[in-house]
């Protein structure tokens, strides 16, 4: 029997000018582990404690807050991240939260994020009808999880999709996918779903974000009441794969990435979540035999890890592979079919 292997036509394609791995990364990562930092891309935030009793406490960043804060007061804890980080991402991001909101349940118009400008401009929160910014709150004056954004062409043109309220009291999980590309964002909530709706008709880019909070508004509102575990930003519109994928592997990892640089037929190059199915096509000049899966952290490498051997279906369940995938770690696969016409040795095509 034998084996038609992929592997010449196929690792032309594992050439670093295929390896897009930065541009599928997270830019900006805050752990809350004592300090907040961003491990992943330098854009350190400052924590402004107020009220005295902002604290970290088990990787976990402690509001002082209570309801009574506002922010046009600034008189409450909050973090400041750097300028620019939002304006810079382009067109394409996920804002990605492990937060707990304790109310007051009746309290609106909290933050869970806000980062753009507003009327009076840099650590002013007078307003923002003038301005363009966007946010998440878990509680708006319609009693729903909401995430908008305003651009001041024409003043007070705003744009939201809202959903039910975030649940107080627990820790949740919620992402936000602003795809410019067709102008549209989603909520997601426990790696599911929730919201999706279209007329996000402005470029990130455009933003003047000198103000980009966690814990604030543009707005003279109510300063956020809980902790944040966890909050990340991607520079690209994360898949519904994907978030699920995120939400499951927790706060504390970034999840694997699983390249199909090795697709037949070849010149494919998608990322993949680590939960999902590999799914090939089957070759048409060949009498199938059987094909063989083979997946590893090294393009490199002709002899990348067999996981799967002479199987007969054109697919592979990643859950099934026999050790685990790595964070921060990004893998390769690749097919071998078998012919049951041919004999003798190996032959590459």
């Amino acid at each position: 029997m034998k084996k038609v292997c992929l592997a010449i036509a196929i690792l032309f394609l594992l050439s670093p000018a295929v390896v897009l791995a930065d541009e599928f990364d997270v830019v900006h990562r805050y752990t809350f582990d004592g300090t907040t930092e961003d491990v992943v891309g330098g854009a350190d935030g400052t924590l402004v404690n107020n009220t005295g009793n902002a604290a970290f406490d088990t990787g976990k960043l402690v509001l002082g807050n209570t309801g009574s804060q506002s922010s046009n007061a600034n008189n409450g804890d909050y973090v400041d991240l750097p300028n620019l980080i939002i304006s810079d991402l382009g067109n394409a991001a996920t804002f990605e939260a492990w937060v707990t909101w304790n109310g007051p349940t009746t309290s609106s118009w909290q933050r869970i994020f806000d980062f753009g400008s507003s009327n009076g401009g840099e650590n002013q929160s007078p307003g923002a009808g003038n301005a363009f910014y966007i946010f998440l709150t878990p509680r708006s004056g319609d009693d729903t999880l909401r995430f908008g954004n305003n651009h001041p062409d024409p003043a007070q043109n705003e744009t939201w999709i809202q959903t039910q309220t975030l649940a107080s009291g627990t820790e949740q999980h919620v992402a936000v996918v602003w795809d410019g590309a067709n102008q549209t964002a989603t909520i997601y909530v426990n790696g599911v779903a929730a919201i999706s709706g279209g007329g996000f008709t402005y470029p990130l880019s455009a933003i003047n974000d000198n103000n980009n909070w966690l814990g604030r508004a543009q707005w003279p509102d109510a300063m956020f009441v809980g902790n944040y575990n966890e909050f990340r930003i991607y520079q690209t519109a994360q898949s519904a794969d994907e978030i699920a994928a995120s939400f499951a592997a927790g706060p504390d990892a970034v999840i694997p990435q699983v390249r199909a640089v090795n697709v037949y037929p070849p010149n494919h190059a998608d990322l993949i979540s680590p939960s999902a199915i590999l799914e090939w096509q089957a070759p048409a000049d060949v009498t199938l035999a059987g094909y063989d899966v083979y997946v590893s952290p090294d393009s490199n490498d002709l002899n990348l890890q067999l996981v799967s051997e002479d199987q007969s279906e054109a697919t592979y369940d990643l859950a099934n592979l026999p050790f685990a995938l790595l964070p921060e770690t990004e893998y390769f696969w690749r097919i071998d079919v078998r012919d049951a016409n041919e004999g003798g040795d190996l032959i590459w095509t």
